[in-house]
């Protein structure tokens, strides 16, 4: 029993090590899914298109969203997660 505890405690934190090196390293990046959610609720209205945007898809994402009848676009960052007007 001792055995097992020790093991599963071992494997989680060899996570938690390897996600904060993600996060130092800027190897962590939001997903597309993530960027809609911040988008929607940067701005309330409806998604036209979120693509990825820069030289790597860690850049960016490229959104475009209809606001009462005018189209904003903007970038979020692929890290961060934070918008860029």
């Amino acid at each position: 029993m001792k055995l097992r505890t020790f093991l599963l405690l071992s494997i989680l934190a060899v996570s938690a090590s390897q996600a904060v090196a993600d996060d130092e390293n800027g190897d962590s990046k939001i997903s597309r899914n993530d960027a809609a959610k911040i988008a929607r609720d940067h701005i309330a209205g409806k998604l036209l298109d979120i693509r990825p945007q820069g030289r790597d898809e860690d850049a960016g994402y490229r959104v475009k969203m209809l606001r009462q009848g005018r189209v904003e676009v903007f970038r979020i960052d692929a890290i961060t997660g934070k918008v860029e007007d």
